[in-house]
């Protein structure tokens, strides 16, 4: 990049040309506005340009100060956008409200070049002091716009191209403007989206700093947007009042202006107040739930969460250091309690990493649910023992060939640093497989490390894989975070359901996996790692490339080599898998004849993962050590086609749901009598249509038409989220409005 001080006559002449004449036809408005405010109102003049003032260090720091958390919400973002846009030749900037740069992140060769024409922090760039340019332009029009190198007034800024956004503060007030400047001569729509998306990140921070006591709510139309930046934030205090909204909720709602909507109580709003819509979260593990707003007559989807001030206290008195607050950055599921992250327990408190027992490497097992304890942590981990033997090594067959067969060929395509990209039904023991990969590998020496894609919010996604640098937030470690990868260097990355990970985050990763080097959110240094890669996913990733949901590129670099683990109901060696596993729960454990063949014939659509949990549960209700039929009742259940039919909604939550609640189920099946038939139904007992392989989405359309397309039911008969059905219907290609043939 060069610029330089320099003035153009021609430049100058074409500007008071076009102030004199009007609209020329190749200049937008917005630009020819701007020229002639700086010619008739500010008395600037193109032909004599002017340098930005800059203010001495003592009062810029002043400045920076009483910009209150303005920069501290804004570091951690504008780092990430800088990497996203990967183009060295750029500056990602945020001013305040009277065009003062108060942080610019931007490479070292940039930053020199820029300060020869007073491109730094501390530097004065609203309109009246340097002419028209992106950042000075935005705070008059308070809108996005782009200004390219010869809208530029001044000659010397013309070889700049700038993007710009405003940025609002948690009370509505205009705040500040976030800009990206670079010199390429390309237009930067791009750059608006992403600084858009940069800005409601921006805003919805600024929200919680300035509301840590009060309870946050997301909420949206579709509930896959609900935790993403466009979905609506609004914090409630604790008289259930509204203090805060961002600007996606005052579209959502119809209202004009925050004023006139802080002050209302929530059940001004919806059809639910504080406690029923807390409470509603709770229930559903903080997936989305369905609210009616007041005035409307469609429901959002929603979600309300416990103020952060309470989280870090109880992480304080617990001794640990509260983790990073989810942003709702770049897609993804927003703060806190709407998910936890990998290495976390219930409540966002983090869990103690677990231990190999087999080589003491350290294992840090992936995202847990929101409703998964320590124990239950410690329990996944046990789950990836199953098939340790005294050796030490893993197991990941008992006469399966064609496991056996997979394992040699992974191992052969690890020996020479290949990717290995496993498929197969979800439980069917892709982290199992992938310990053995591991065990194979020349990287064995080194730490396996498990993150979960689907289980993390996109933004804990981000901060997980690539980790933190110093001050990149508030409440960031001291001395910052190594990120999953930095910790698998030398060793083993397991990505399980890599399908699920964020369309946004697969660039980055993409570029990681290409260049083996990894920057730190809010660094600017990077770090070298080597790895042998591991992924995995139950989705069809194919079929994801041809939809437009997985990047072609990310699917051909991590597909080296594709193993297919069978699901149970395929494997040869069923039965001395039973006999395995019931020899970890105790050593005179077995089966009875009709609990073998129950176990045997039963199609297992959880894997061995439900089989595990099956046998302990019958080994606990065994008194003398001999199981039957009596002691695994779920194997024994009435079929789907009787069973999960919920009530409607009733009490004060009945509102919440609107007419979604109160869909007729059949009063017959709750009839006594009816109940006494499903108790002479024989154990085990399948039903001829249920005997034939159904495909995912044809089963998905029974359980839609057997509850007469009611979400709730169908989630609750699936043993889902509402979330995760939302979702399976779009990859089915499903239409979320659909209604039941007549």
């Amino acid at each position: 990049m060069s610029i330089s001080w320099q003035a153009s006559d021609g430049h100058a002449h074409h500007i008071l040309d076009v102030v004199s004449r009007g609209a020329d036809g190749a200049t937008s408005d917005f630009v020819i506005s701007s020229w002639t405010r700086c010619v008739n109102q500010y008395g600037l003049d193109p032909a004599r340009p002017r340098s930005p003032d800059i203010l001495e260090a003592a009062m810029f720091r002043e400045r920076v100060e009483r910009s209150g958390d303005l920069v501290q919400c804004s570091r951690l973002e504008m780092a990430t956008l800088y990497q996203q846009l990967s183009e060295p030749e750029a500056a990602v900037v945020l001013v305040d409200a009277d065009g003062l740069i108060l942080h610019m992140v931007s490479s070292p060769q940039f930053a020199r070049d820029g300060a020869a024409i007073g491109f730094r922090k501390g530097a004065l760039w609203s309109e009246d002091q340097v002419g028209t340019n992106g950042m000075g332009t935005c705070l008059v029009a308070r809108a996005p716009l782009a200004i390219r190198q010869d809208e530029h007034f001044f000659a010397p800024y013309t070889e700049l191209t700038c993007a710009a956004v405003p940025v609002f503060d948690h009370t509505g007030k205009f705040a500040a403007v976030l800009d990206v400047t670079s010199t390429s001569r390309h237009h930067q729509q791009h750059s608006l989206a992403l600084l858009s998306i940069t800005a409601q990140t921006i805003e919805n921070r600024l929200i919680e700093r300035g509301h840590k006591d009060a309870y946050p709510i997301h909420f949206h139309v579709r509930p896959e947007f609900v935790n993403s930046p466009n979905g609506g934030k609004l914090v409630v205090g604790e008289d259930g009042r509204i203090c805060a909204a961002n600007r996606a909720a005052l579209s959502l709602l119809g209202v004009s202006s925050v004023e006139a909507l802080c002050g209302r109580r929530l059940d001004e709003v919806f059809h639910a107040t504080l406690d029923e819509l807390l409470r509603a979260s709770v229930e559903s593990s903080f997936h989305p739930v369905p609210v009616m707003r007041v005035n409307a007559p469609n429901p959002v989807h929603a979600v309300a969460q416990r103020p952060a001030s309470r989280v870090q206290a109880r992480a304080i008195q617990r001794g640990v250091e509260p983790t990073p607050v989810a942003r709702g950055a770049v897609g993804g599921m927003g703060p806190i309690g709407a998910g936890l992250g990998a290495g976390m327990a219930a409540g966002g408190y983090p869990a103690a990493p677990a231990r190999d027992a087999g080589n003491g490497a350290p294992v840090h097992v992936g995202a847990l649910s929101s409703l998964q304890s320590a124990a239950s942590a410690q329990a996944q981990v046990a789950g990836a023992e199953v098939a340790r033997v005294a050796t030490g090594r893993t197991v990941v067959d008992y006469g399966e060939p064609r496991l056996a067969s997979q394992r040699q060929v992974a191992r052969r395509a690890i020996a020479r640093g290949i990717p290995v990209l496993l498929h197969g039904e979800t439980g069917a023991g892709k982290e199992v497989f992938a310990r053995a990969i591991h065990e194979d590998s020349p990287c064995s020496h080194g730490p396996l490390v498990a993150i979960n894609c689907a289980s993390l919010p996109e933004t804990l996604i981000e901060s997980e894989l690539f980790g933190y640098s110093t001050g990149a937030f508030t409440g960031a470690q001291r001395g910052g975070r190594r990120g999953r990868i930095v910790q698998a260097n030398g060793g083993t990355l397991f990505l399980d359901e890599i399908g699920d990970m964020p369309l946004a985050l697969q660039a980055r990763l993409l570029r990681v996996l290409d260049e083996r080097m990894v920057t730190p959110l809010g660094g600017e240094d990077s770090i070298r790692v080597e790895f042998q890669l591991v992924s995995a996913s139950h989705r069809h990733l194919p079929d994801l490339v041809r939809r437009g949901l997985f990047r072609e590129d990310l699917y051909y670099r991590l597909c080296g080599v594709e193993v297919v683990l069978p699901p149970l109901r395929d494997r040869a060696d069923k039965a001395e898998l039973v006999r395995r596993l019931l020899a970890l729960e105790g050593a005179e454990l077995r089966l009875t004849p009709d609990a073998e063949a129950l176990v045997l014939r039963h199609p297992w659509p959880g894997n061995v993962r439900q089989l595990r949990h099956v046998l302990r549960t019958a080994a606990a209700l065994s008194e003398d050590g001999l199981i039957g039929p009596e002691h695994m009742p779920t194997l024994g259940m009435a079929p789907p086609s009787m069973t999960g039919m919920p009530a409607a909604p009733t009490g004060p939550m009945r509102g919440m749901y609107g007419d979604a609640g109160r869909e007729a189920h059949g009063g017959d099946l709750r009839d006594p009598s009816m109940h006494e038939a499903m108790m002479r139904i024989p154990s085990g007992y399948v039903p001829d249509d249920a005997q034939r392989q159904l495909s995912p989405r044809d089963e998905l359309l029974r359980a839609l038409e057997l509850h007469r397309w009611n979400i709730s039911a169908v989630a609750k008969h699936l043993d889902i989220s509402r979330n995760t059905l939302y979702r399976r219907m779009r990859n089915a290609g499903i239409p979320l409005q659909a209604e039941p043939e007549a």
